[in-house]
């Protein structure tokens, strides 16, 4: 088994603190024989070296001045070895929560058979089907502050007690969220460490997998429809009258009490409303402070309107191609990305997935439903004619 997860490890990674890049692992000839005896008595004794503990976290600019800190995007390099024993450690784990049935429908992250794709088909099937009956749909989108980073470890464990997950392997998991250090590295230079008491671990394998356990019971403790792709979530409901606004008030209410409990708390000020159909006035409030109406929010990479038409996506797509290079040495680069961007785009209204059959669609869906196909493929043909 651990020279099955050897070989699938990718030779572009780079290493760790450790200095053990995947070249090594590799080619040494039989390395998985020790592997697997360090492995096992690991998981025996939940012991833990120091080195597969650390990270290195490289900043990397996005966009907008680099002397601003907000600006970079921290990249955090862990050990390969210990990845390799995360490996085994997922499949368990991953094995146990299917096994007990455990994670939520309306969570689309980090699992087989599910993606931004079948997320906003979820969404937009629902959406689509009340603008159909002429009803209004209040969609909240809920932003997490810093997410990945706040959980704290040992709510975390009690989270993964409730997934069946025990024994040996919880006991491992804890020893591997504990005493850990990370260091900032920048050319040659390096910070001294610093501990990390909380969050799930940036760069790992079991990170993703951890955190959706943390906030798997999010959909099934609110009354309206809560839809998940990781952290990102929105919250949503068919609203005929006041008393649906106020019972969409109560959910806000009880995911907020929820971030206390949890220690997962939301940025009110980036969290918005967007009322699709609008028909009825209502201002939504989280923690107190009243929530921002918008007309179009980038959902997944697409933007969505209240009137629930692409144009304004396709014009944000064909926004891109004014940003067309003059150096024709970057020519492919800039094709080749926007050319990937058109195919989600083109994917989100033209794929049908297995549990959104455009049949089962009104006469007003089947036709946004054709109108975003053919604005899609228009899009997509514009921006891959390459010259």
């Amino acid at each position: 088994m651990v020279r099955e997860k050897l070989l699938r490890l990718k030779q572009n990674k780079a290493s760790g603190p450790d200095g053990i890049s995947v070249n090594i692992l590799r080619q040494c000839p039989n390395f998985d024989i020790p592997l697997a005896i360090i492995f096992n008595q690991s998981l025996q004794t939940s012991q833990i070296p120091q080195d597969w503990r650390d990270a290195d976290v490289t900043p990397l600019h996005k966009k907008g001045s680099k002397t601003e800190v907000n600006n970079y995007r921290p990249v955090s390099l862990t050990s390969q070895v210990v990845k390799l024993l995360e490996r085994l450690v997922l499949d368990r784990v991953i094995s146990t929560c299917k096994l007990n049935k455990f994670f939520s429908c309306d969570q689309h992250g980090f699992q087989d058979g599910c993606s931004c794709v079948t997320q906003l088909l979820e969404c937009l099937n629902d959406w689509t089907q009340n603008l159909d009956s002429k009803k209004q749909t209040d969609v909240i989108y809920l932003d997490f502050s810093k997410a990945f980073d706040t959980v704290p470890h040992a709510r975390l464990c009690h989270k993964l007690r409730q997934a069946g997950i025990r024994g040996k392997v919880l006991d491992w998991i804890s020893s591997f969220l504990s005493n850990r250090r990370q260091r900032v590295v920048l050319r040659n230079g390096v910070s001294s460490w610093r501990d990390v008491t909380s969050g799930v671990p940036q760069g790992s394998i079991l990170g993703p997998i951890l955190f959706l356990i943390y906030v798997n019971d999010i959909p099934d403790s609110v009354q309206s429809t809560a839809k998940m792709f990781a952290d990102d979530t929105k919250l949503y409901r068919k609203v005929q009258n006041l008393r649906d606004c106020d019972t969409l008030q109560e959910d806000l209410n009880t995911l907020a009490s929820w971030s206390q409990t949890w220690l997962l708390n939301f940025n009110a000020t980036k969290c918005v409303v967007l009322k699709i159909k609008q028909s009825l006035d209502y201002i939504y409030t989280l923690n107190g402070v009243d929530l921002e109406q918008v007309s179009d929010q980038k959902d997944l990479g697409v933007i969505i309107s209240d009137d629930l038409k692409p144009g304004k996506h396709i014009v944000h797509c064909r926004s891109h191609k004014k940003g067309q290079p003059k150096d024709w040495s970057h020519s492919q680069m800039f094709y080749k990305s926007h050319r990937q961007e058109s195919q989600y785009s083109l994917s989100e209204f033209s794929q049908t997935d297995t549990r959104i059959r455009v049949s089962s669609l009104g006469p007003l869906a089947k036709e946004r439903y054709r109108s975003f196909r053919i604005s899609a493929e228009k899009v997509l043909q514009i921006l891959c004619r390459q010259t």
